[in-house]
């Protein structure tokens, strides 16, 4: 899910939002774990951000080459994520060599490739802050919900633009 939120709310304060992409799919590839799964919706949501930052800055500059205006970006950003597994593997330096899952750990190092282009960091929230778990999970419908409603939003300690939740992994 992709939130544009106002700036201020990088620095701790709560902020109104507007939902600018959101989805909730099947995975393309089987996932041999839970982190496979979170990398893979990672990487997808950070596809998207890259989009949303090239279609925003080429409707505020139309002359920008079409490469490189989702580089062209001065607008922060980040991904928000609940898999803590996830988090600690795109802070390490070198995911590749802790990772017994080699697919994963190179997905990874797109991933962050990713994120630097578009100039995101990542953030990491408990599962019951995650405001997108309400696109795949029951349990968080109804949190969701009251979101939706109230068009406002509080994460005074991991702010964000961009959150993602995997859907449920394919069997």
């Amino acid at each position: 899910m992709i939130l544009a939120v106002p700036p201020r709310m990088f620095e701790g304060e709560s902020a109104e939002y507007a939902i600018i992409d959101w989805r909730s799919w099947k995975l393309d590839r089987v996932s041999r774990s839970s982190l496979n799964a979170e990398t893979q919706a990672a990487a997808t949501a950070v596809d998207v951000l890259a989009f949303c930052h090239s279609f925003i800055n080429l409707m505020h500059n139309p002359s920008l080459a079409l490469k490189t205006a989702a580089l062209q970006t001065t607008r922060t950003s980040a991904l928000v994520v609940d898999a803590k597994s996830l988090y600690d593997s795109l802070k390490k330096e070198a995911p590749v060599q802790g990772s017994s899952d080699r697919r994963t750990a190179i997905e990874q190092i797109g991933l962050k490739q990713s994120l630097l282009n578009v100039g995101a960091h990542v953030r990491w929230v408990s599962s019951e802050r995650q405001m997108a778990d309400g696109l795949t999970k029951i349990s968080a419908r109804q949190l969701f919900a009251d979101r939706l409603i109230n068009l406002f939003i509080a994460y005074p300690d991991n702010i964000c633009l961009l959150y993602t939740s995997p859907s449920p992994r394919d069997s």
